[in-house]
């Protein structure tokens, strides 16, 4: 062949191979969206075209996802539209979303609802996320199988977002036995990324809305299970039995499941579950239950920002009668954190319930038994807060309980209940409870000596604010009982019948103190009843506490009374409870020594200011005076000599605490001081109750001294600022700004209290850290 003529001819043949190698090669470019226009369920005529194209020349989901498949690079977006998709596309078999696709539901236009539904004819879920990075977003997913699960998430890193399940497009119910079961890693349902989303994803009609089996690193965010679309209850119900179900798949026991995240400042700001908070409702047994076996380690689960029993609105009522809000089981579960994570839980049988003795629970900044206002009650009928396992506690939370009931039990060790409000609405009326605590457990720390911002406050027990029944080694102090917020009394309605109780239980209640340090003493006021009753059969301590206005006595040691299973067994302990700790008494008072005797060898002798009227034992105690020891020769006297010369007309009282651990007696009876011979006497100056701290102690902000408004007139009173121990120079006005160099050192106040011709009475407040 002539040359020219063999150029010719190879020239042609490249040209017509040209397209021919266009069609067969996928480009190594990222795919353009794949975009569905029909509603049919029929595969691709060529997979691996590059072309999504069925034999009749429309693109289905399933031809795309068979396309998507087969893409060799990149993320591969496939668009549903809705204006070519009018009506829903029914599935004959599952489809599985492979690695890197997105599947978009309404073509990447925004949306205030799904634009198509997914529906399966078969007994099997209709959508699987199954390959890495893959996304679904913008459909309803049902099914016509009532025992069938919506969607399963098996693959890693994949993402669902707003997404109906368990209805269609319309809204019509579809029940599942479960809406979506992950058993993939690295798993997000609902919300993704900082920003609000279009709309939330919505589970209903599912007997489990969302089955976390055996997987990790899973976040639940901005989801409505068993509400509708707004996440209000429906009628007919659409909630099911539990929420979210956290269980072992395979023996894999699931880890770092976030249900919830921190919300930002715009959502904390409204009374919306919005932003990434779940609203979940209308559940029979559960909102939020872990259920392993009980070899199973026990792992860790964080709960933030939810509301749980209550619609999306937050003042609606969505719990079932006997249904938990969490039910933490085999878990270390962290509910909350700060404010930003706020949980708020309503209604049901319980709050919040941990059973077992592997697990913890900690709640954190939480709302139990109200809606997001705090001001409506919807009490638990059971308990706000049960849990067995060691190292349980609730801090800087409302609880607020059915009347009868125990707003938090904590059966195992270690616990911590601290910063709590119990048996008051957020509007300051009463919310009548049994119980704030009861300790069964070992070796809890309830409220704090040393963090005024630790303590409980506890109003409307119409039993014993806090009851210690068999438990060891527990510590009780720095709290407010028959006291609010405000520092107002509780009274009326909003009384405590009692407001300590330590008594036997299947054990004997040992070691337990109630009261703490000078400066770090519990305050219990205007109980019905006795402010600290101590009934059990082994030591217990209970020195260094305050109150006024208590019906019964300031302390009652001995036996419980007949039919009364928080009341004590009135004056005196015949029978030698608690140690047998002889009561002291005072055999003489002036202004410069007191004088007693009635102790033991050896014994510790406080002597206190009180309210109380002179001949009888005390209601109440007021300002500690200083300490005395019992002398050791065996004549049972002691003397004190106050620092500075007590008032004549100043009513004390004194209180016997034995060397050996954990023994305390009742207080004396109350005396009066008279003028010390030879010294002229001046006016009363007595001083009813503490100086307390109000504020936040954070740098920047600013805290106030109150001051008991309970001095004589005429009296002069003075404030010293403290950092630790130490006098802040020129702090002495009642507000204090906290700067930056206060960051982690502790700050109280010292007040002074002064009138001519009497003895100064000086009080300090309770010493806070200052945070950031």
């Amino acid at each position: 062949m002539p040359t020219v003529l063999r150029a010719l001819s190879l020239a042609l043949l490249a040209l017509l191979l040209v397209p021919l190698t266009v069609v067969l090669a996928p480009p190594a470019s990222a795919a353009p969206p794949f975009t569905v226009d029909s509603a049919a369920d029929t595969p691709d005529s060529a997979p691996g075209d590059g072309t999504c194209a069925t034999a009749a020349n429309v693109c289905t989901l399933r031809a795309a996802m068979q396309e998507a498949a087969a893409w060799p690079t990149g993320d591969v977006l496939v668009y549903i539209d809705p204006a070519e998709v009018t009506t829903p596309i029914v599935l004959n078999s599952a489809i599985s979303i492979p690695a890197r696709t997105s599947v978009d539901g309404c073509a990447g236009a925004s949306a205030t609802q799904p634009c198509v539904t997914l529906s399966g004819v078969f007994g099997a879920a209709p959508v699987r996320l199954t390959g890495t990075g893959a996304a679904l977003m913008n459909v309803a997913v049902v099914s016509d199988e009532e025992s069938s699960v919506g969607v399963i998430m098996s693959g890693s890193d994949v993402h669902l977002s707003q997404v109906w399940v368990g209805m269609d497009t319309a809204g019509v119910a579809s029940p599942l036995a479960t809406g979506i079961w992950v058993t993939g890693t690295d798993v997000a349902i609902g919300q993704i990324g900082p920003q609000d989303p279009e709309f939330r994803t919505t589970i209903v009609n599912a007997s489990t809305g969302i089955d976390i089996d055996g997987a990790d690193n899973v976040a639940v965010n901005a989801t409505n299970i068993g509400l509708d679309e707004d996440g209000l209850p429906t009628d007919p119900v659409h909630g099911g039995e539990v929420g979210i179900l956290v269980a072992s798949g395979d023996a894999d026991v699931p880890d770092n499941v976030n249900i919830g995240n921190s919300l930002p400042p715009a959502a904390q700001a409204t009374l919306a579950c919005d932003n990434v908070c779940n609203a979940i409702g209308q559940m029979a047994e559960a909102s939020i239950k872990v259920d392993l076996p009980n070899t199973a380690a026990a792992p860790m689960i964080y709960v933030r920002g939810n509301y749980l029993g209550l619609a999306a609105d937050g003042t609606t009522i969505a719990a079932g009668a006997t249904a938990v809000g969490v039910e933490a089981g085999r878990s270390s579960m962290q509910l909350g954190g700060d404010v930003a994570s706020r949980n708020v839980i309503a209604g049901g049988a319980y709050g919040v319930r941990q059973a077992g003795a592997v697990g913890s629970v900690n709640v954190d900044h939480a709302l139990v038994g109200t809606d997001a206002t705090g001001t409506v009650a919807w009490a638990p009928t059971v308990a706000a807060i049960s849990a067995d396992g060691d190292y349980s506690g609730v801090s800087s939370s409302r609880l607020v309980t059915a009347p009868g009931t125990t707003a938090a039990v904590l059966t195992g060790d270690e616990g911590t209940v601290v910063g709590n409000v119990f048996g008051l609405l957020a509007d300051g009326a009463a919310a009548p409870m049994a119980h704030a605590v009861r300790l069964v457990g070992d070796g809890a720390d309830v409220g704090s000596a040393d963090d005024a911002a630790d303590r409980n406050v506890i109003c409307s027990a119409t039993g014993s604010g806090i009851v210690v029944a068999g438990g060891d080694g527990n510590l009780v102090r720095g709290n407010r009982i028959g006291l609010d917020e405000t520092g107002s009394p509780c009274t009326g309605a909003r009384a405590n019948r009692a407001g300590v109780v330590v008594k036997d239980g299947a054990d004997a209640a040992t070691g337990n103190q109630v009261g703490g340090p000078v400066g770090g003493e519990n305050t219990i006021s205007h109980s019905l009843h006795n402010a600290i009753t101590v009934a059990a059969t082994g030591g217990n301590d209970a020195v260094h506490n305050l109150g006024t206005g208590n019906q019964g006595l300031m302390l009652d040691v001995g036996g419980l009374a007949a039919g009364t299973p928080d009341d004590g067994d009135g004056v005196g302990n015949p029978d030698g409870e608690n140690g047998d700790v002889h009561v002291p008494q005072i055999h003489s008072a002036t202004g410069a020594v007191i004088e007693g005797g009635g102790g033991g060898a050896g014994d510790y002798v406080y002597v206190y200011a009180t309210d109380s009227p002179a001949g009888g034992a005390p209601s109440g105690v007021g300002a500690f005076l200083g300490e005395a020891q019992v002398s050791a020769n065996g004549d049972g006297l002691w003397t004190f000599v106050p620092a500075n010369p007590l008032a004549p007309g100043l009513r004390i009282t004194a209180i016997a605490q034995s060397r050996q651990p954990n023994r305390v007696s009742e207080f004396s009876t109350v005396a009066t001081v008279v003028a010390t011979p030879g010294v002229p006497s001046g006016p009363v100056l007595t001083v009813a109750g503490n100086p307390l701290l109000k504020g936040r102690a954070k740098v920047g902000k600013r805290i106030k001294v109150v001051v008991p408004a309970s001095a004589p007139a005429g009296a002069v009173v003075t404030v010293q600022w403290l950092v630790g121990k130490r006098a802040l120079a020129g702090a002495t006005k009642p507000v204090l700004r906290l700067r930056a160099g206060h960051l982690g050192k502790k700050v109280s106040a010292r007040v002074t209290w002064t009138l001519p011709g009497s003895s100064p009475v000086v009080l300090a407040t309770a010493r806070v850290r200052v945070r950031r």
